[in-house]
């Protein structure tokens, strides 16, 4: 990612941001690029967990939001081929026009739900 900051890449769409951790690119990159994502395509909106979903959204809100470098909700073009029902789509909208307000309203992980927090430290070692 470096090399695409420095390259001068003003904004990054990353459809899987837990791959590499939202928290980790929040810390290290969220002052120098604009993130452009909708909620985890293979981790989260597969299980249709709407509370999970929420979770997220917030979670991204708040992890590139709150550095300055920005954070822009996208649909994911192909809804179809990842099982994305309305119900969940409307879930997403939802939840990142709810948190995305400034001042933005602060995540607190030890606040998500069980089952997502469950998902993301399963065998100790994350995703």
């Amino acid at each position: 990612m470096d090399m695409l900051i420095e390259g001068g890449c003003d904004v990054i769409q990353l459809d899987q941001p837990e791959l590499m951790g939202i928290d980790w690119l929040g810390e290290n990159y969220g002052e120098k690029i604009c993130f452009w994502n909708p909620v985890d395509i293979q981790t989260t909106i597969p299980r249709g967990d709407l509370a999970a979903i929420e979770d997220e959204a917030h979670h991204q809100v708040w992890a590139f939001g709150q550095y300055g470098g920005g954070f822009m909700v996208k649909a994911y073009q192909q809804p179809n081929s990842i099982g994305l029902t309305i119900e969940q789509s409307e879930a997403q909208y939802r939840a990142f026009l709810k948190y995305s307000s400034y001042p933005l309203i602060s995540y607190d992980k030890n606040q998500a739900s069980t089952d997502y927090t469950h998902r993301k430290t399963t065998n100790g070692v994350g995703l």
